[in-house]
């Protein structure tokens, strides 16, 4: 069910003029709810600023929609079709009734009718192999106008209304509607953000949150792994969650105004900007859990999350199974073990993830499970952990005040960085734990800001008390990008605005419009 907001009562009109023009659309019935304008052609957004989201699809398609209103501001819906997906094409038919219902007719028409009634108001012989579908959006737009509908239809299993910016495309098959909002980029945005991080967020964290998603959905428009839907991007966390504008707020619409056709580039193109709820302590790159080698994608130490008030019920978490649980798991994803008797950490990334994990069973079979898979095959929170109840490699926000040297030799030197002196053509200069920076394999600058402990021994071959094996960790997702509660510290407690957040997240990239 279709609703708008500020819906207003008013009286039908009778049909005031003919259809002036017949494209695709054939109209079989005008009842007195039918109005026909010819209406000046309006400019739309650019084609490459344009998405199309499906809402209503596949096993959730409905038997029906029901628009049941207009916005108080706008006297009429019409009708027409997109080209190319993005530009919409009037028919020159608007209807002033605010109470319709789209339903599916015989072959590729679509019906509307008075919602109640037998009155068709509007129909459409659609023409799938040119991709021309009935449109309906708000008539008689003007610049900088932008009317909200409400609609009501099944999300994820659960029936809900929800409002959205932009027109709609409506599809028949099988007897069953699907719905596609043509929407722009910015309006599409403002039902992902207030989704994806808290409103109640500070700004330059949701400013961040803007670019990064604006940056994902570009990407995943053009990957177009949604084309047999006839859409770009699906509503759901695959692509980014995306539930319309009830969540948003001034401050969620402000972030994405303020940072209006904002990407992340490296290298001259858009980057795939992957984010996570957090990161326990130190992201991934890219390699490490999938498998493209992403330049701005690497691994780096994360000392902000660990400013979060909340951080051990937030953040950290522990999970706890069986040998015959760890053996259930294997086997569900095709891994053929018996009982786990041992569980070791086999390698690790350079920032202290594991990304091999060896599992034993008691007659001496083993499984390896690599990057992503480890995670999701145990249905953990994240890759970061330790095993036995040890502690996740530590990294704070602090000065670093110990350094440990390597020499050619395999001698280990610890000690205070204060110590240490650093001779070069120029002469001998002591380390300042202020403005010490290190360089690693992994391609990072510490700045003298984050710590890292060493990691945890990665052996567990023995259980804990109640015969479990214990999984300690931190984090919750890919770890891969933005940490989202990084993000919030570093805006809340660091003062740090949206460019140096991402900045930090993602190497080498910069910021530039679209």
């Amino acid at each position: 069910m279709i609703h708008t907001i500020g819906k207003k009562q008013r009286e039908a009109r009778k049909l005031s003029a003919r259809l002036a023009q017949k494209t695709t659309c054939a109209l079989v019935a005008l009842g007195v709810f039918f109005a026909a304008l010819i209406l000046p052609p309006r400019a739309d957004a650019a084609s490459s600023d344009i998405v199309r989201v499906g809402l209503v699809y596949g096993t959730e398609a409905k038997t029906s929609i029901n628009i049941d209103g207009l916005d108080a501001a706008f006297s009429a819906y019409e009708f027409g079709y997109f080209e190319n997906g993005r530009t919409f094409v009037p028919s020159g038919v608007t209807t002033a009734n605010d109470k319709l219902t789209i339903k599916p007719g015989s072959g590729n028409r679509i019906t509307v009718v008075v919602t109640g009634t037998s009155t068709v108001v509007y129909e459409m012989d659609c023409v799938p192999s040119e991709n021309k579908y009935l449109a309906i959006r708000p008539a008689e737009l003007q610049s900088g106008q932008n009317p909200v509908t409400v609609m009501k239809f099944t999300y994820g299993g659960v029936e809900s209304a929800r409002q959205w910016y932009g027109a709609f495309e409506f599809r028949s098959s099988g007897g069953k509607i699907s719905v596609i909002n043509v929407v722009s980029m910015d309006d599409y945005l403002k039902g992902v953000v207030p989704y994806e991080m808290s409103p109640s967020w500070p700004e330059e964290a949701l400013k961040a949150q803007a670019v990064a998603a604006r940056s994902y959905a570009y990407v995943m428009k053009a990957a177009n792994k949604h084309s047999s839907y006839g859409f770009d991007l699906c509503p759901y966390q695959d692509c980014q969650v995306y539930k319309g504008i009830d969540g948003a707020s001034a401050v969620t619409n402000s972030a994405v105004d303020a940072t209006s056709g904002l990407v992340m580039k490296y290298g001259g193109a858009v980057i795939t900007a992957f984010y996570s709820a957090s990161d326990g302590g130190a992201t991934e790159s890219n390699i490490n859990v999938y498998t493209a080698d992403l330049a701005y994608i690497k691994g780096v130490y994360d000392g902000y999350e660990a400013a979060h008030p909340t951080y051990s019920s937030t953040i950290a978490w522990t999970e706890s199974f069986t040998g015959a649980q760890l053996d259930t798991k294997l086997s569900n994803a095709g891994y053929n073990i018996g009982t786990v008797t041992s569980v070791q950490i086999t390698q690790w990334s350079n920032v202290g993830n594991p990304i091999e994990v060896t599992f034993k069973d008691g007659s001496g079979n083993t499984v390896k499970l690599t990057k992503s898979k480890i995670r999701t095959v145990l249905g953990i929170a994240s890759m970061r952990f330790s095993l036995g109840g040890a502690e996740v490699p530590a990294v704070t926000s602090q000065k670093r005040t110990t350094i440990s040297f390597l020499s050619a030799g395999g001698v280990l030197t610890s000690g205070n960085v204060a110590d240490f002196y650093a001779q070069g053509t120029g002469g001998t200069v002591q380390l300042n734990p202020d403005s010490l920076s290190i360089a690693t394999s992994a391609g990072m600058d510490e700045s003298g800001s984050f710590y890292a402990e060493p990691c945890v021994n990665g052996s567990a071959t023995g259980t804990d008390a109640s015969g479990k094996f214990v999984f300690k960790g931190a984090g919750h997702g890919h770890s891969l990008g933005m940490s989202q509660w990084g993000a919030y510290c570093q805006a809340k407690y660091y003062g740090r605005g949206y460019a140096d957040i991402l900045s930090f997240y993602y190497t080498g990239i910069q910021i530039v419009q679209y």
